[in-house]
């Protein structure tokens, strides 16, 4: 080995996320063994340990067998060296004070070794042969979303021999420069697979490859640039694939997307000095990742695992529930103008079965009287916030039963109905200006149904979405300091202002309408009644407990089960 070399030793795995660096240097332990490197004998000699930090030099002595341990200040990189050899080595010792490491040197001994010569400038030293150097780059590499049973090979392409073969995700090594070398997986095509080592770099030259299938992968160099490697899952925790990530950089304003590739995942490599928000169709700012934390590594990546329902699943529900809506819609009549008369004739009839039965309400299906009646004693003073657009007229009628029964003589409420907006259409509508909104503080049915049934009137149904929120902002105005706010709402309509929910103040109870065993409740409501520390009320069950659940959390109406994911409600199927 009749060279100078320059090795780069790496002693430790580079831990890619820690931002936390120590403020104490520790000492490392490292159990030195030196060897002849043509006999591989045993030097017994001193080997001096230069660091490059301080500038300072220690010297350790090995022992008859060749060996020593040294006891040496990490956070630090020294140059070994001993007089009898041209050969140096660069030994990298990370700042942790449990690191223990053997580590063997091999050194060429020369039989005469160049020495400096002063003030005689008439003498020139030539060495006794021409020394050729080679030097080794030190390759940091991160392998993202390998499948399992696969191993990574790195061949020399002008040799064809196997360097070495990658048994971790993360690895770093050292290749000889003036190379060129090849990734190769059995059974697999690596998309750009050579590492060209041409000259030497005195820092870590960092890749990733990157696999976006068990069968497919590119391999790529992230200089100066940090790489977010994001997996979308659906709420079954599933890998999903076709959905558009979109990720924004604070500070730059720059945007990138990506599409989830096969295994579901998102590849995205950027400037490391910023901080990204993540955003899905229906999922805006889901996560804020701040890359400057990795400036001073070489190779830093951040992998994130996002659950939430895929963007077709929710275009899918939501285009199920406007089909739905318009369907059903289509069959209610238009207002009864007899409904006093009848209300009036059906009164004795109701009082007299109720009286036998206390669950009269819940055997007829009356969901409104039902849920009523249950809080009869606990909703005393109350604003009842009820929807009026076209499919809930049969709910209207109950309501109405409820305050031609007398039960509420002491009671003071207030009524506010909604009808989304009048006859605006939908590009008229402004979120917390939409209206439609009208109230009565009197308490006699004839008024309660007259601007119930002037309300309805007034709206065209439009689009299923509704300004539940607004009207129930309305309704606060008028409410009394303990007055209940109680909502009653198409089970399967969306709500349209969620994003005015932080103005409510108080909590809001919701009795869910038209709720079809066979057919989901619509996951808004869970979120108003979740939001503003309300409830949840169909024929048979009453959700008090929603405001104790937190993120991953599942609750079940009617039989179906319902997670709370990022800050929403979503089905689990």
């Amino acid at each position: 080995m009749n060279h100078r070399c320059l090795l780069s030793i790496v002693l430790f795995n580079f831990l890619i996320f820690s931002t936390i660096k120590s403020q104490i240097t520790n000492t490392a332990t490292i159990r030195l063994l030196l060897l002849n490197d043509s006999n591989n004998q045993p030097l017994e000699t001193n080997i001096k340990w230069h660091s490059l930090k301080t500038n300072k030099d220690f010297y350790f002595k090995t022992d008859k067998n060749g060996k020593a341990t040294v006891s040496i200040q990490g956070n630090d990189t020294y140059e070994t060296s001993i007089t009898q050899s041209l050969d140096e080595y660069n030994v990298e010792v990370p700042n942790d004070p449990n690191f223990q490491k053997d580590l063997v040197l091999k050194f060429e001994l020369e039989k005469t070794i160049p020495q400096k010569i002063e003030n005689k400038p008439n003498i020139v030293q030539t060495p006794s042969k021409e020394i050729k150097i080679e030097y080794q780059n030190l390759i940091g590499l991160q392998i993202l979303n390998k499948p399992k049973g696969k191993r990574l090979d790195i061949y020399e392409i002008e040799s064809q021999k196997k360097i070495r073969t990658i048994e971790r995700d993360t690895q770093s090594f050292g290749l000889l420069t003036e190379r060129h070398y090849k990734l190769v997986i059995e059974g697999m095509r690596i998309e750009n697979d050579t590492m060209n080592v041409l000259s030497y770099s005195p820092k870590m030259v960092p890749y990733i490859l990157y696999f976006s299938s068990d069968n497919s992968a590119r391999l790529y160099a992230i200089n100066n640039t940090t790489v977010i490697n994001l997996i979308l899952k659906n709420l079954l925790g599933e890998k999903t694939s076709g959905d558009t990530i979109r990720i924004v950089g604070k500070k730059s304003g720059n945007q990138y997307e990506a599409v989830t590739a096969k295994n579901g995942s998102a590849l995205f490599i950027v400037p490391k000095d910023d901080s990204y928000e993540i955003s899905l169709k229906y999922f805006p700012k889901i996560r804020v990742i701040n890359t400057e934390s990795s400036l001073k590594t070489d190779l830093a990546t951040f992998s994130y695992e996002i659950i939430c329902p895929t963007t077709f699943d929710i275009d899918k529900r939501n285009l199920e529930f406007e089909k739905f809506l318009a369907r059903r819609d289509s069959l209610f009549p238009l207002p009864d103008p007899e409904l006093l008369s009848k209300l009036a004739a059906e009164k004795d009839s109701v009082l007299r079965q109720f009286g036998q039965d206390p669950h009269y309400f819940e055997k007829t299906k009356n969901v409104v009287c039902a849920v009523l009646n249950r809080f009869r004693n606990r909703w005393t003073d109350k604003v009842i916030v009820t929807d009026v657009t076209a499919g809930m007229y049969p709910f209207m009628k109950e309501l109405a039963l409820w305050h031609a029964l007398d039960f509420m003589k002491d009671e003071k409420n207030t009524y506010v109905f909604f009808n989304d907006g009048d006859d605006k259409v939908y590009f008229q509508k402004v979120i917390g200006r939409i209206g439609g909104i009208y109230m009565t503080h009197k308490n006699t049915t004839d008024t309660i149904v007259r601007i119930m049934h002037y309300a309805m009137s007034r709206g065209n149904g439009g689009e299923p979405p509704e300004n539940n929120v607004e009207a129930l902002i309305v309704a606060e105005q008028y409410a009394l300091p303990f007055s209940e706010m109680v909502m009653i709402a198409d089970s399967y309509s969306p709500i349209k202002d969620l994003v005015l929910v932080p103005k409510l103040k108080k909590p809001v109870r919701i009795i869910l309408c038209r709720v079809n065993p066979t057919e989901s409740i619509h996951p808004d409501y869970l979120w108003l009644a979740y939001k503003t520390r309300g409830s949840i009320h169909t024929i048979d069950e009453d959700i008090m407990n929603l405001s104790t659940l937190v993120e991953g959390d599942n609750v079940t109406v009617l039989g179906r089960t319902y997670k709370l994911l990022s800050n929403r409600f979503f089905e689990i199927r």
